[in-house]
This record gives structure tokens, C-alpha cells and sequence, in this order.
């Protein structure tokens, strides 16, 4: 099967309002000061499910799969906390690592192998670090401190209910939500006896 049979996908949180558009505009001002662009080619989102490959034909195998697994899952908060880095390679908004963001995590990266046989890429096996990425990839090494200068200090803190999960697609040039998921209110069902 060639690769052009197939597209590609990954699984995110898309922060709500404001902080969807705070995030936006950080991303659009680092390109109009500084001329980073790579960070623009997705919508603000925390990575879930890193990028794989599935075949159109089978996308509502796809899509119905992970609707059965948001409905499974509870809604809960999530917080970000100023900003980091990894290296002199990323420059992200610092999301705070809950017990239910890891559970779901987890859960998810549990349900793509087993359910679809989707894998990370490669085989790797990263620990989880959720984050907002701002810049990643053009920046120069030159330029990192002076782009790190900026946010090291810098305070931000925002929070909110995820309340769904979102499916990526690549259109070839770059990333779009291409599905939402809502995520259920599931409890644990009483004995009816």
C-alpha cells in the first residue's frame, strides 16, 4: 500500500475561548517579530495521540472508535502555568500534568493500540509532557535566547473543563480539526438489585 492511501491523523485538546485565541496570538506574533511559522501549521492543542497514518476509506471505523472511547471518558479540569521549554528546541505554555489528563492519556494510547493497532510513531515510547506549543522547529539557535528572554519570567495561568477530545487532519499543507469528540458523564451503574 503506497503512503498516498493514507492520511494523516492525531488526537488533541483544543482549549476553548480565550484561551484558544491568547495562544493563537502569541503563535502570530512570534511569526510577524521573529518570522517562526512552523508552530502555525496546527490550531493551539495539547497532543494526545502523536500524528499516524489511517486510510480514508476506513476514517468512520476511525471517528466511530473514538466516539466510543470519549463517551467512556469524564469530563475534568486542566490548568496552564506559565511557559518552558524543551532544550533550545521548543518554547510551549506550560500545562499542569492532572491525574485525569495522564488517566486519559493513558486510556487513549491504551484504546489506539488495541482498538485500531495504531502505535507511536516508530515504536517510541515518550513520556507524557502535555504543552501548548508556541515555537518549535525554525528557530534558530541564535535566536532561542533571545525568544526564551521573553517568556521565562512571563506569567500566564488560565484553566478550563475538557469537555472533548479532537481528531486532526493533515490537508497537505497543515492541521485542522476535522472532528470533535464530547466526552461522556459516565459513572459507575448502581447494582439494580
Amino acid at each position: 500500500m503506497l503512503k498516498e492511501d493514507y492520511q494523516r491523523y492525531f488526537i488533541a485538546l483544543i482549549p476553548p475561548e480565550p484561551i484558544f485565541s491568547e495562544m493563537q496570538e502569541e503563535k502570530d506574533r512570534l511569526f510577524r517579530d521573529y518570522g517562526l511559522k512552523q508552530a502555525l501549521k496546527s490550531p493551539p492543542h495539547i497532543t494526545l495521540q502523536m500524528p499516524f497514518r489511517w486510510k480514508p476509506a476506513k476514517e468512520d471505523i476511525l471517528i466511530d472508535s473514538l466516539a466510543n472511547f470519549a463517551a467512556l471518558q469524564p469530563t475534568f479540569p486542566i490548568s496552564l502555568e506559565g511557559f518552558d521549554r524543551f532544550g533550545m528546541r521548543v518554547i510551549f505554555a506550560s500545562v499542569q500534568l492532572s491525574d485525569e489528563l495522564a488517566k486519559m492519556q493513558r486510556e487513549l494510547k491504551q484504546w489506539m493500540r488495541q482498538e485500531l493497532k495504531v502505535f507511536d510513531r516508530d515504536g517510541l515510547q515518550r513520556p507524557f509532557h502535555p504543552h501548548l506549543t508556541l515555537a518549535f522547529r525554525d528557530i534558530k539557535k541564535a535566536l532561542f535566547p533571545v525568544l526564551w528572554a521573553e517568556y521565562e519570567s512571563r506569567q500566564y495561568e488560565a484553566a478550563y473543563l475538557v469537555d472533548q477530545i479532537a481528531l486532526l487532519k493533515h490537508d497537505g499543507k497543515q492541521w485542522e480539526v476535522y472532528r470533535g469528540f464530547t466526552l461522556g458523564m459516565s459513572s459507575p451503574q448502581k447494582d439494580p438489585s
